[in-house]
C-alpha cells in the first residue's frame, strides 16, 4: 500500500468508517494517526484520546500498541488525568524496551517527566533522563531533544532545583536552534519555559522578557492553549511583583473559560494563583472557599503535588480566619499528599507554610523552630524569596519571645537580599519589623527611617491595586503610617507629619481623581457584555428582595455575586495601574488655594491618642490629645441615643437639648478646645475627619456658650489632597439644576414638595415620581450644575456600596454613582442617613458621597442621621434661597442652619445633620 493509500485508510478511520488494515501497512497508518493526535492535542484533547484508542485497536503487536499507549498518555496528561497518564507512559516504555525501540522508550521519558511534575513520582525518571538525552542527541533528533530538555527543566524547577532547570532550558534552546528550517513556535515554547525558571529564582525582569517574546509568537500563530498557559505564568509573576489586581484580571475570566472547556487542571492552576492574590489582599474568607475548590480539582486530576501546595495556602487562609485547628489539619493533609508524591521539595513547602501559620496563631516557639529548619533547605534550593520569608518569620518569632538581638540579626539577614530584588511585599514586612525592633530599644530615629522605608514599599504595592479593593489589603498595614506620623510629630516635624497623613488617608479616592483612572464598567468583549447583562439581572432580583424587606441569605448571596462580576469587569482596566502607582507618594496640598480666613483641621488617631493639626497657608501646627479615642467613642454613643430620642419623642426635645449640648461640649473639649488658641478670628473651618470622627456633627460642637457654627462656617473633606481636586475649576459655570424626587409610594410626600420648591429657584429639569428613573438621571446629570435628589435613602454600613436612594425604577447605589459623568458644583442628597458609610482601612469612607465626588461633583451635601420632612424642607428652602442670591455654598448652609437654630425648637437633631463636603465656594 502506498503512502497515499495509507492516508486514505487513516482518514476513513478518523471519520468513523470501517477500513481494512493490512499488517504490512499498519505502521504507516499508526504514524499518520499519531501525527493527527499530536495536532489535535492543543485543539481538542478528548479527540486526541479517541485517536489513541484507534491506534491501540489497530493491532496487538507491541510496537503499535506502544505507540498507541504513548499517544494515550500524552492526551491524558493534557486532560489533567496525571495518574492515568503516568501509568500509560510506563506501559508504553515497557513495550518499547521489549521490542528494542530506544527512541520510542526515550519519548515516553520525555512525557513522563512532564507528568511527574504533578504526580510526584520523579526519582526514577530523573535517573533515566540522561539516557534519553543521549539517545536523541546521537541520532540528531533535535525536536525530540528540545522537548525532553523542556520537560526536564519544568520538572526540576518544581523540585526547587532552579539552577539545573535553567541549564536544561538553555540546552533546549541550543537543540531548537539546530532545526532546519527554524521553528519559531518551538522557540517560543522554550522562551515560555525559561520565563518560569527565571521566575522561580526571582529574576522577574528576565522572566517577563522571555514571556513577552513567547506570547507575541503564540498569539500570532493562534495557539490558544499556549496563550492560556502564558497568562497563567504572567499572573504568577504579577503576584510576585505585587501586581495583585493585574493577576486577578488574568485569573477570573481565564478560570471560568477553562472550566467551561472542561480543562479542570488548567483552571485549578489559575485558581491557585487566585488564592495567592486573595491571601495577599487579606480576603481570607474568599481564599478559604477558593482553596477548598482548587485542592479538590487538583486531587480529581491526580495532581497530588499541586493539591498539596494548595492545602498549604488553605491552611494559611484558615489561620487568618481564626480557624487554627482546621489550619493545622490542612497542613497535615499537605504533608500526606507530598508524602505519597515522593516530592523532595514538598516538605520544605509545608514546613514554611507551617511556620507562617504558627506565627499567625501566635505559637511562636513552634513557629521559630519550623522557620529555622526550613530556611537552610530553601537556601540550598535557591528559593531566595521563600528563604527571605522564612527569615522574616524567624525574626518575628524571636522578637515575640524577647530575643531582640537575635531578631535584629535575622531581619538584617532578610533585608540584605531584598535590596537586589523586586519583592515589595517582603520588603515592607522586613522594614516594618526593623522599625518595631528599633522602637523596642528606644531608637526612635532608626525606627522612623525604617517605617518610612516600609511605607515606600507599601505604597508601591497599594498603587498596583484597583482603588475599590485596597481597603482589605490595608486592614493590617495602615498602622505603620500611625507609627511614623507619631514619630514625626514627636520630633517637631509637623509639616512632614501632615504630608504623611495625607499619603495614607483616603488614597483610593485621591489616586482615582489624580490619575483619571476610569473604574466605570466598560465592556470590551462578548464575555464582558454577558457579565454586564448578568449584573443587571441580579440587580433587579436584589432590589426587589430589598424592597420587600428581605435582608437574609438570598440578598447577601446576590450582593456577593454582583460584587464578583463587577470586580471582574473592573479588573479589565487593571493594566492602567502601573501608571497610577507612580502617584502614590504625591500629596496634593490645597494650602495655596486657601483664603486667609480659612484653616484646615486635620484629625488623625494614633492608637488611642488624637493628633489635631491646624493647617493654613503659612504653617502647620500640631497638638496631641492623650487617650481621646475612648472618651470620644463614649460621648458619641450617648449623643446618638439622645438624637434617636429627639427623633421619636418630639415633645421631649426641649428637655433633651441640654443633655445634647453637654455631650457636644465634651466632644468640643476633645476636638476643638486643644487648638482653639490657633484658630483666632478665622471665619471658616475645613474639617478633615479620621475614623469615627466622620460621624461627628462638627457644626454642633458646643463650647459652653455657643455652637461652633455660630462662630465659624464649617465644611468637611475626606482629606486635604481630595479637597484640592474638589477646588479645581469646572469646565462650565452656571446654575442649571437637575431636581429628582420620589415619594417612595407616598411615604415621603414632603420630598416632592421640597423638590418643586428647589426647581422654582433654578432653571433646569425636574424628574418627579415616575419620571425619576436611573436612566433619566444618568442622561440629565451630565448637563447639570446642581443636582438635588429628594427620596427615601437607606444606609448599609455592612455593605456600603449597596447603600442607596430609591428611584421609580429601582435603587441608585454607590456602584451606580461611579458610572455617572458629572461636572457639577453640588450634589444634594436630601435622603435619610445619606452620608452614613463604612470608614475602612486607609480612612476610606465608602458610600454615596464619596462615589459622587469620584464621579465629578465638586461638593456633596448629605445628612448624618434621619430628620423629618418638615425640617428638611425648611433647611433646603433656606439653603437654596441663599444659593440663588449668590451666597457661597458653605455660607449658605451656615445661614440655613443658624436660621433654624434660632427657631423655637433648636435641638441639634433638627439642624445639625447636614454636612457639606468639598468645595465651599
Amino acid at each position: 500500500m502506498s503512502r497515499r493509500s495509507a492516508a486514505q485508510v487513516a482518514q476513513r478511520l478518523l471519520g468513523g468508517e470501517a477500513a481494512t488494515v493490512g499488517s504490512e501497512n499498519v505502521a504507516a497508518i499508526a504514524d499518520l494517526l499519531k501525527a493527527e493526535a499530536d495536532r489535535q492535542i492543543s485543539i481538542d484533547c478528548q479527540r486526541a484520546l479517541e485517536i489513541a484508542d484507534l491506534i491501540c485497536s489497530l493491532e496487538a503487536e507491541p510496537p503499535i500498541l506502544a505507540l498507541g499507549l504513548l499517544t494515550r498518555a500524552d492526551a491524558l496528561r493534557e486532560l489533567g488525568r496525571y495518574s492515568d497518564a503516568a501509568a500509560a507512559y510506563q506501559a508504553a516504555a515497557n513495550l518499547f524496551r521489549q521490542v528494542g525501540d530506544e527512541v520510542g522508550w526515550a519519548r515516553t521519558r520525555s512525557g513522563a517527566a512532564l507528568t511527574a511534575r504533578y504526580t510526584g513520582s520523579h526519582a526514577l525518571i530523573l535517573e533515566q533522563l540522561e539516557e534519553a538525552r543521549r539517545i536523541f542527541g546521537e541520532r540528531g533528533l533535535w525536536l525530540r531533544l528540545t522537548r525532553l530538555e523542556q520537560n526536564a527543566g519544568l520538572l526540576l524547577v518544581e523540585l526547587g532545583r532552579a539552577e539545573e532547570a535553567l541549564a536544561a532550558h538553555q540546552r533546549a534552546m541550543v537543540a531548537a536552534e539546530q532545526l532546519e528550517p527554524r521553528n519559531e513556535l518551538l522557540e517560543a515554547e522554550v522562551h515560555g519555559n525559561l520565563s518560569v525558571a527565571y521566575y522561580r529564582v526571582d529574576d522577574h525582569v528576565r522572566a517577563e522578557s522571555f514571556l513577552t517574546q513567547a506570547v507575541a509568537i503564540f498569539e500570532r500563530e493562534g495557539q490558544r492553549e499556549f496563550v492560556a498557559r502564558a497568562h497563567r505564568n504572567y499572573a504568577r509573576y504579577a503576584v510576585g511583583r505585587g501586581h495583585y489586581s493585574v493577576a486577578l484580571a488574568a485569573v477570573l475570566p481565564g478560570r471560568r473559560a477553562l472550566l467551561a472547556m472542561g480543562r479542570t487542571d488548567a483552571a485549578a492552576h489559575l485558581g491557585q494563583v487566585g488564592v495567592d492574590c486573595l491571601l495577599r489582599l487579606n480576603r481570607d474568607a474568599e481564599a478559604v472557599e477558593l482553596a477548598e475548590r482548587v485542592a479538590a480539582e487538583f486531587e480529581s486530576c491526580g495532581a497530588r503535588v499541586e493539591a498539596a501546595t494548595t492545602c498549604v495556602q488553605h491552611g494559611l487562609a484558615l489561620a487568618r480566619s481564626g480557624q487554627g485547628k482546621a489550619a493545622l489539619q490542612a497542613l497535615d493533609r499537605a504533608e500526606v499528599l507530598f508524602g505519597t508524591a515522593e516530592w523532595d521539595a514538598g516538605p520544605s513547602s509545608v514546613q514554611l507554610g507551617r511556620a507562617v501559620v504558627l506565627g499567625e496563631l501566635g505559637q511562636w516557639p513552634a513557629a521559630l523552630q519550623a522557620a529555622g529548619e526550613v530556611r537552610d533547605e530553601l537556601h540550598r534550593r535557591g528559593a531566595r524569596a521563600r528563604e527571605i520569608e522564612a527569615e522574616i518569620v524567624r525574626a518575628k518569632a524571636l522578637r515575640a519571645l524577647g530575643e531582640r538581638a537575635a531578631a535584629l540579626t535575622a531581619v538584617l539577614a532578610a533585608l540584605r537580599p531584598i535590596e537586589h530584588r523586586a519583592l515589595p511585599a517582603l520588603a515592607y514586612q522586613a522594614w516594618r519589623l526593623r522599625g518595631e525592633l528599633a522602637l523596642d530599644e528606644g531608637d526612635r530615629g532608626t525606627a522612623l527611617g525604617a517605617f518610612l522605608e516600609a511605607i515606600e514599599h507599601l505604597e508601591l504595592l497599594q498603587g498596583r491595586i484597583l482603588t475599590e479593593y485596597r481597603s482589605s489589603f490595608l486592614a493590617d498595614k495602615s498602622d505603620v503610617y500611625e507609627a511614623a506620623v507619631e514619630l514625626l510629630i514627636e520630633a517637631g516635624e509637623a509639616e512632614r507629619g501632615f504630608e504623611l497623613i495625607e499619603r495614607g488617608k483616603s488614597r483610593a479616592l485621591v489616586d482615582a481623581l489624580a490619575g483619571g483612572l476610569d473604574i466605570r464598567v466598560r465592556p470590551r468583549t462578548l464575555e464582558q457584555r454577558r457579565l454586564v447583562d448578568e449584573v443587571a439581572r441580579l440587580r433587579l432580583e436584589h432590589d426587589g428582595l430589598v424592597e420587600r424587606g428581605d435582608s437574609g441569605a438570598p440578598v447577601v448571596e446576590l450582593e456577593q455575586q454582583i460584587g464578583r462580576n463587577l470586580e471582574e469587569l473592573r479588573l479589565a482596566g487593571a493594566d492602567d495601574l502601573e501608571r497610577l502607582s507612580l502617584l502614590e507618594r504625591t500629596v496634593y496640598s490645597p494650602r495655596a488655594q486657601l483664603e486667609d480666613d480659612t484653616v484646615l483641621l486635620e484629625y488623625y488617631f494614633v492608637g488611642t491618642d488624637l493628633l489635631v493639626l491646624v493647617v493654613d497657608r503659612e504653617r502647620v501646627l500640631a497638638e496631641r490629645v492623650v487617650g481621646a479615642l475612648p472618651r470620644i467613642e463614649r460621648s458619641l454613643r450617648r449623643l446618638r441615643l439622645n438624637l434617636s430620642a429627639a427623633s421619636t419623642r418630639p415633645n421631649r426635645r426641649a428637655d433633651l437639648e441640654p443633655q445634647a449640648r453637654a455631650l457636644l461640649g465634651r466632644l468640643h473639649a476633645e476636638l476643638i478646645a486643644p487648638v482653639s488658641m490657633w484658630l483666632g478670628r478665622r471665619g471658616r473651618l475645613v474639617v478633615l475627619p479620621h475614623g469615627i470622627l466622620h460621624q461627628v456633627p462638627f457644626a454642633a460642637l458646643h463650647d459652653g456658650e455657643r455652637y461652633l457654627i455660630e462662630g465659624y462656617e464649617v465644611v468637611s473633606a475626606p482629606s486635604a489632597s481630595s479637597l484640592s481636586f474638589c477646588l479645581r475649576p469646572r469646565a462650565r459655570q452656571g446654575q442649571r439644576a437637575l431636581v429628582v424626587a420620589h415619594s417612595a409610594d407616598g411615604a415621603l410626600p414632603g420630598a416632592v414638595a421640597e423638590a418643586r420648591g428647589v426647581a422654582k429657584l433654578f432653571p433646569g429639569v425636574s424628574l418627579l415620581e415616575d419620571e425619576a428613573t436611573g436612566v433619566a438621571l444618568r442622561e440629565q446629570a451630565r448637563h447639570a450644575d446642581i443636582i438635588h435628589i429628594a427620596t427615601h435613602g437607606v444606609s448599609r454600613p455592612d455593605a456600603p456600596l449597596f447603600s442607596y436612594v430609591r428611584l421609580a425604577d429601582g435603587h441608585l447605589n454607590a456602584l451606580d454613582c461611579f458610572e455617572l459623568e458629572l461636572d457639577c458644583a453640588l450634589v444634594t442628597l436630601s435622603a435619610c442617613e445619606s452620608g452614613r458609610g463604612l470608614v475602612d482601612a486607609g480612612d476610606e469612607q465608602i458610600g454615596l458621597p464619596r462615589a459622587f465626588l469620584y464621579a465629578g461633583a465638586r461638593a456633596v451635601l448629605f445628612s448624618l442621621w434621619r430628620i423629618d420632612d418638615r425640617a428638611t424642607h425648611e433647611l433646603m428652602q433656606s439653603f437654596y434661597a441663599e444659593l440663588r442670591s449668590g451666597t457661597a455654598r458653605g455660607a449658605a448652609l451656615r445661614a440655613a442652619q443658624l436660621a433654624m437654630l434660632r427657631g423655637s425648637d433648636a435641638h441639634p437633631w433638627l439642624w445639625a445633620a447636614l454636612v457639606l463636603v468639598g468645595d465651599w465656594r
